[in-house]
């Protein structure tokens, strides 16, 4: 499969399905082996339909959630994208209830593809500190000299 059509599948992956909600597209996308190895947030996930399961409920948490890829690069079977995340709380999320606050994170994703032409593995490093501290799962970091 082509570096065009890897680069399509993980935009369709984030319009699709991280930003409208449609969990049907990762059969489309990715292979039911999928692993996400990740970070403070989902450090890792296994399969498919895992993930299936992940979005659902982080769209039930914040129904408005999307992504905009900031740059995307591909060589080979890797994509990785520099993105931002934003959402309004609007559902439970992590035994905290809504808070009606916007959150936000930026972050890179790496992704790779198998011989099909389908997500097989993603490593994802996520800036995920203000929506902790917006959750008030942290403290509030103040930020510049004192």
């Amino acid at each position: 499969m082509g570096i065009e059509l890897n680069k399509q599948n993980v935009q369709r992956f984030y319009d699709e399905v991280i930003g409208k909600g449609d969990v049907s597209v990762i059969d489309d996308l990715m292979c039911s082996e999928f692993v996400h190895h990740g970070d403070a947030l989902f450090p890792y996930i296994g399969g498919s339909e895992a993930i299936k399961q992940g979005v659902k409920g982080v769209k039930t948490a914040y129904p408005d959630g999307h992504t905009v890829i900031e740059d995307m690069v591909a060589e080979g079977d890797i994509v990785v994208v520099r993105l931002t995340w934003r959402g309004t709380h609007l559902g439970p999320f992590m035994g905290k209830e809504p808070t009606g606050k916007v959150h936000k994170w930026a972050g890179l994703s790496t992704y790779r593809f198998n011989n099909e032409g389908k997500i097989i593995e993603r490593w994802a490093n996520q800036d995920v500190m203000p929506q902790l501290m917006a959750l008030g799962m942290i403290p509030e970091m103040k930020l510049g000299g004192g």
